[in-house]
């Protein structure tokens, strides 16, 4: 791996400290002086966005404990490399602007999972952070849901399936049949058999009103429309930011009732699918 030679170090950190010699950030400098292969990705942050650094300076400081913290992680030969200190300070500036500590704490974990992964250039950093701004609260809970409610039905029932396989008579690996079969059994699916108390459980609709005929026939506890409404939002914003897919197909209502009744499936993408690593709880 490319890394910086000291020449060029030494000239980033005369344009640093020319522009951004502050009291301010003493304290900010010390954190970050205190690990010596992190010298240049810090000159780096703050030729590049210092005045931005000053102004947020809390959050700079969690984003150096997140390296200071995770000495097997954010290793010498890893600090070091030029593709670490691009991403270091494209991810920084982004964590300047997220707002809450719930995303923060998402955005950490992203680039964590950076800092791990072997194939770095595939990695979308960009993309995750991208989404983590964009995603409203709303849906973010809502896709806590999904991850820690929902998810873990759908793998009952992808693993059900798995253990009815004789493998000594099939062509196909088990992990190879796991990824089939979670295709073929969505979100929706998983969300039809969840067995729910209160109205302020979130279920997916699978009509397009929408509706929520488990909840209402089986339980007889009846989700209000504002309620409705907002599930309605968080699924089509999740779609629109690549998460979710939605796949529509018709059906009669009856063989002896012609009418068209919509049916909508919902499933991750495979995007959708690995941001949901990082969620993580309130709590």
């Amino acid at each position: 791996m490319k890394v910086f030679d000291k020449k060029s170090d030494i000239n980033l950190g005369k344009r640093a400290t020319d522009t951004l010699i502050t009291t301010t950030t003493a304290g900010l400098d010390a954190m970050a002086g205190g690990i010596p292969a992190f010298t240049a990705t810090w000159l780096l942050c703050k030729a590049l966005i210092g005045n931005a650094m000053e102004l947020r300076q809390q959050r700079v400081s969690e984003w150096i404990e997140m390296v200071r913290d995770n000495p097997s992680i954010f290793r010498d030969d890893i600090l070091s490399s030029v593709e670490f200190q691009d991403a270091f300070v494209v991810a920084l500036e982004d964590y300047m602007k997220i707002r809450t500590v719930l995303k923060r704490g998402m955005a950490q974990k992203i680039f964590i999972g950076y800092a791990t992964t072997d194939d770095k250039e595939r990695f979308e950093l960009e993309r995750y952070n991208l989404t983590l701004r964009q995603i409203s609260a709303d849906s973010l809970n809502f896709l806590g849901y999904l991850k820690t409610v929902v998810e873990p039905r759908q793998q009952e029932l992808v693993q059900k399936t798995i253990d009815s396989i004789d493998f000594t008579k099939s062509r196909m690996q088990p992990d190879e049949v796991r990824v089939y079969i979670a295709k073929q059994n969505p979100l929706s699916l998983a969300y039809k058999e969840i067995k729910t108390t209160t109205a302020s459980q979130v279920m997916l609709p699978n009509k397009p009103n929408p509706q929520y005929p488990t909840i209402e026939s089986s339980m007889g506890t009846t989700i209000q429309d504002p309620i409705r409404l907002l599930h309605e939002q968080c699924l089509n914003e999740l779609v629109c930011l690549g998460i979710l897919t939605r796949t529509r197909y018709t059906t009669p209502v009856s063989d002896t009732n012609p009418q068209t009744v919509y049916h909508d499936i919902w499933n991750y993408t495979d995007y959708g699918r690995s941001f949901t690593i990082y969620i993580e709880s309130e709590s």
